[in-house]
C-alpha cells in the first residue's frame, strides 16, 4: 500500500512498473467484484478519478486490457469510480491470474471452484464453509501482500 504524508492511500505515478500478474490477482482477490455477464470489477472507491485513471492506464500498458468507469453513488451522496475489465479481456488474462488464486477465490474471475466429491456424488462446499475459507484466504492475503 502506498501512503501520502497524511496516511491516505495513493496511487504512484509508476505503478505499471509494479504491477505484476501476481499482484494483479491478488487485487482482483482483495477487491475484486464478479460480474455474471462476464468481467470483474475493481473497488477503487477511495482513490482520486486522476489516480483511478492513472490505475486503468496501467492495466492497458502492462497487461493489455479494455477497461471502463462504473460511476457508483455513496451512502453520503458521493460520486466514486470502479474499474471495471471486460469479458474479452479478463478471458485474456485468466490464465496468468489463476496460478496466482486460491481457489475459493476463482468465482470472482467466472471460473469454476474445485468441487468435492464423495463416494455417492458431487457437492459443492456449504456456504458457511466457503465463507470461513475465504476468511482464511483474505487473512494470509493481508500478512502477505505487501506493496503491488
Amino acid at each position: 500500500m502506498f501512503l501520502d504524508p497524511e496516511n491516505k492511500k495513493i496511487i504512484p505515478t509508476n505503478i505499471a512498473e509494479m504491477l505484476i500478474p501476481r499482484s494483479l490477482a491478488f487485487w482482483i482477490m482483495d477487491d475484486g467484484q464478479q460480474v455474471k455477464r462476464g468481467g470483474v470489477t475493481l473497488c477503487t472507491d477511495s482513490f482520486k478519478s486522476e489516480e483511478v485513471g492513472i490505475l486503468r492506464n496501467a492495466l492497458n500498458s502492462k497487461f493489455n486490457l479494455i477497461t471502463s468507469i462504473h460511476n457508483k453513488k455513496g451512502n453520503n451522496d458521493s460520486n466514486y469510480e470502479r474499474i471495471y475489465i471486460n469479458k474479452s479481456s479478463l478471458e485474456d488474462i485468466k490464465p496468468l491470474l489463476k496460478e496466482h488464486m486460491h481457489e475459493s477465490m476463482l468465482y470472482k474471475i467466472n471460473e469454476n471452484q474445485i468441487e468435492t466429491t464423495d463416494s455417492t456424488s458431487t457437492s459443492t462446499s456449504t456456504e458457511s464453509d466457503k465463507l470461513s475459507r475465504i476468511m482464511g484466504v483474505i487473512s494470509d492475503i493481508d500478512s502477505d501482500i505487501g506493496d503491488f
